[in-house]
């Protein structure tokens, strides 16, 4: 295809976006990184659940979205510990 993998914005679509990423995952043998509004644990669940190979958490972590009072580095081990379990 020319390309080495794909960056889809899941939740900026206007349908269900899980469904749209399943069907992104399994017609292409590329990777795809989920990015744009990934800002819960679920919505880290259901990407992983609908194939893709990651997904980008910037914004969620900045504006401290898994830990209200925690700092950066607690957003992101929230999310690391979450991936473990």
């Amino acid at each position: 295809m020319g390309v080495d993998g794909i960056d889809l914005l899941s939740y900026r679509y206007d349908g269900d976006p899980v469904a749209l990423t399943a069907a992104v995952t399994s017609a292409v043998k590329i990777p795809i990184i989920a990015a744009g509004s990934i800002n819960s644990l679920q919505r880290i669940d259901e990407m992983m659940g609908a194939g893709v190979w990651g997904f980008t958490i910037g914004g969620a972590v900045l504006e401290k979205e898994f830990n209200p009072k925690g700092s950066v580095k607690d957003q992101v081990n929230i999310v690391l510990e979450h991936l473990k379990s």
